[in-house]
């Protein structure tokens, strides 16, 4: 999940980097930002990103070396309490949970990253509310855009489900180069596999199972073709790959996402993804 401009990445990572190394030279960052690979950078451009996160008093420059804004720390981290203290207010949730079985809701967007937001916000909600809380989720994506398509902040999301005793098990839809990459990149992380014949829509779809809840997403069509495409393609290199990626998260189109609660076929989903990794 990103801390900041989820339509740049690389802003991410240069924060986060200098957040755990302070008075770091520009040239010793762009080592570090090679080192990872995921975000391919020359230091000249580089340089224009250092310079605009000084320029948004994000980051300090002293000698050469660059460390965190501390006024910009506290304006943030006074935002976060405040924002966590309405939520806190907040008895009754924007989704009035839990719902009654049977019941369904449908939150809709106008971007892939919107979704995103609001994927998140959906399973932290859940998380909160249930009294009962499940033990795993299970997913299905069509593809692996959701965990090529971000940074870092993905593995650590999920190594936090972890740490909370929820086993993830992940089944993708195809078996393209990027789609197994992704299975390569996190199968330390949880279960993942790809298979070329599941009984899920192999373009444009995606579901999680959380206990009683499911929530799904049918991409528009003309997005789903381009996320066909974008896998498919054989010659394109990963980093121009990537940047394909992040321009369709953005791209606006009418997005819907549909949670509903259903024991019944919560279970059905759950068993035809878990029987993969058995």
């Amino acid at each position: 999940m990103f801390c900041f401009d989820p339509s740049n990445p690389l802003l991410n990572a240069v924060l986060e980097i200098v957040a755990e190394a302070p008075s770091l030279p520009v040239r010793d960052l762009h080592a570090r930002i090679e080192k990872d690979k995921r975000y391919p950078v020359t230091i000249q451009h580089l340089y224009r990103i250092v310079n605009r996160l000084i320029e948004a008093q994000m980051l300090l420059k002293e000698k050469g070396n660059l460390t965190l804004n501390r006024i910009w720390l506290s304006q943030l981290g006074h935002f976060a309490a405040s924002a966590a203290g309405q939520l806190e207010k907040d008895q009754v949730s924007s989704l009035s949970l839990p719902l009654q079985s049977g019941q369904h809701v449908v939150i809709r967007t106008d971007s892939l990253l919107g979704l995103q937001a609001m994927w998140y916000h959906t399973l932290a909600q859940l998380y909160t509310h249930l009294k009962k809380q499940p033990t795993e989720i299970v997913k299905y994506y069509s593809h692996a855009w959701w965990l090529l398509g971000n940074d870092d902040s993905t593995e650590k999301f999920l190594q936090a489900v972890s740490l909370l005793d929820i086993s993830c098990y992940w089944l993708i839809g195809n078996k393209t180069a990027m789609d197994t990459e992704a299975v390569r990149q996190y199968k330390h992380v949880f279960p993942i596999r790809a298979e070329s014949r599941t009984p899920f829509p192999s373009e444009g779809y995606c579901v999680n199972v959380f206990g009683e809840y499911i929530l799904e997403c049918i991409f528009p069509k003309a997005i789903a073709m381009q996320f066909h495409l974008l896998f498919s393609g054989k010659k394109v290199k990963r980093e121009d790959s990537l940047e394909l990626l992040k321009d369709l998260s953005g791209i606006k189109a009418r997005y819907s996402m549909k949670f509903w609660r259903n024991a019944e076929l919560a279970q059905e989903i759950r068993s035809k993804v878990k029987r993969y990794f058995t």
